[in-house]
């Protein structure tokens, strides 16, 4: 007589193919609920079908471009029948209660992938265990289920009423003048600005390599740091030695050139350098790494758990690796990430991109958003874009000090051209004198206001 054998069916992993239904469902009727939806990612969606056509969506919305079941169908392309076809595309919006109720629907969805996601980690680190390697993949699988909890523990709140945020919103006024502020030197353009806020995006970007960018978001990171305000910068861009061999020597006054050839140094100027040296910042942080998305988030929660968090820059977009099947697909959700950051840390981000070409002269007179290299995503989701312009390096002729920062995308609506100096000593962009600020007025500088 045959041995009864007893089989062990794996059960089924957390999902509601409704809620995920009802989320596409909500942004075809109505687009708008897409600012809602940037709290998911296409991984969210159980099904590969509905992820797929999450992720083309958000392509979709990041472009301008409207979502509906002609246009949605039309985008999918060869990829409409993977994904069931038209019907199925329309069957989305069908019996559809309320596009208002999104934010149930979106607390669903979000919360079946962080259980599923859990129970990934965990039986990975149950198979690490019992094949002897669980040392090795311990703390890590530790960080992956710290970071799924966090992930979704920033994101439980997914709305407010209109009564509470206006009352929020009067709480904040009234603690405006003590609220984090972070400044860049130049008083016209901290004018300006009124001082970069928690919750900020803030892209910068240059009329040609070599116009500094880097230099500048260095400048915003010393001149924060003197203010009490402390951060973290991601470099990809060169290692952190070289970037606070370029500080130190600003701050000595000794010549940047002899950083790099230090054998030129004098007793006294190296003196001074090492006295700098140990009067350094014990608090800000510097990442030269491999720059990943995943990594950036870590750190930032790390330092703000420290309560030591005041803001954090990216150098640069390009370089930071993130999921995605092209550049711009990459790029979109690092600038989203970044977004995320900024909002759910309560932290401003500073994040250096770069532009679709050299601009030429023409150009380069009236810069625009659309020159932004990379994904619509980075003008979309910005709140300030500073454009960081020197005609001496863009057409090597001119006077070389004389500089500009444009102030491209405004939430406050301020936008226009701050006439600037660059420092050939210090390399530090200054206020600029004052018959070069009246000769470089333009017909879309608007007056700066005191804030």
């Amino acid at each position: 007589m045959a041995t009864a054998r007893t089989v062990t069916i794996a059960p089924k992993l957390p999902a509601n193919e409704e809620a995920e239904s009802a989320v596409i469902g909500s942004i075809m009727l109505s687009n708008q609920v897409m600012d809602q939806a940037a709290i998911l990612k296409a991984e969210d969606f159980s099904d590969v079908r509905n992820a797929e056509i999450f992720g083309v969506m958000v392509e979709m919305f990041d472009g301008g471009e409207p979502i509906d079941i002609v246009t949605l169908s039309a985008k999918l392309g060869k990829n409409l029948e993977k994904v069931g076809g038209v019907q199925r595309i329309a069957k989305f919006t069908s019996g559809l209660p309320k596009t208002s109720n999104i934010g149930s629907y979106l607390k669903i969805v979000r919360r079946k992938a962080m259980m599923r996601r859990v129970i990934e980690i965990g039986a990975f680190m149950q198979e690490a265990v019992f094949a002897g390697e669980e040392e090795s993949v311990a703390e890590q699988s530790a960080e992956n289920l710290q970071d799924v909890l966090n992930d979704y523990a920033d994101k439980a709140v997914l709305g407010r009423t209109s009564r509470t945020s206006k009352i929020s919103s009067v709480k904040k006024m009234e603690e405006k003048k003590s609220m984090l502020r972070v400044h860049t030197g130049i008083s016209d353009l901290d004018k300006y600005t009124g001082g970069f806020r928690a919750g900020e995006l803030v892209t910068i970007t240059a009329s040609a390599t070599g116009s500094g960018k880097t230099l500048f978001a260095q400048q915003i990171r010393t001149y924060s740091c003197g203010e009490g305000f402390h951060g973290i910068y991601f470099s990809g861009e060169m290692p952190a030695e070289e970037l606070v061999g370029r500080e130190m020597a600003t701050e000595t006054g000794i010549p940047h050139w002899k950083v790099r050839r230090p054998e030129n140094l004098t007793k006294e100027e190296y003196s001074a350098l090492v006295k700098n040296a140990m009067g350094g910042c014990d608090v800000c942080r510097i990442v030269d790494t491999e720059l990943s998305i995943r990594g950036i988030r870590t750190a930032c929660r790390r330092m703000k758990a420290a309560g030591q968090l005041s803001w954090a820059i990216i150098d640069y977009d390009e370089l930071v690796d993130a999921p995605g099947k092209d550049e711009f697909a990459q790029q979109r959700i690092v600038i989203r990430e970044a977004k995320r950051i900024a909002m759910t840390l309560d932290i401003p981000v500073f994040m250096i991109s770069g532009i679709r070409k050299a601009l030429d002269s023409k150009e380069a007179k009236k810069p625009m958003l659309e020159r932004i290299y990379g994904s619509g995503a980075k003008s979309k989701h910005s709140s300030f874009v500073l454009f960081v312009d020197r005609q001496w390096v863009r057409e090597l002729k001119g006077d070389e000090t004389q500089a500009r920062i444009c102030i491209l995308k405004s939430r406050s609506g301020k936008i226009g051209e701050v006439p600037a100096k660059f420092n050939l000593h210090t390399l530090r962009f200054e206020d600029a004198e004052p018959e070069q600020k009246r000769s470089r007025q333009t017909d879309y500088t608007q007056e700066p206001e005191d804030s």
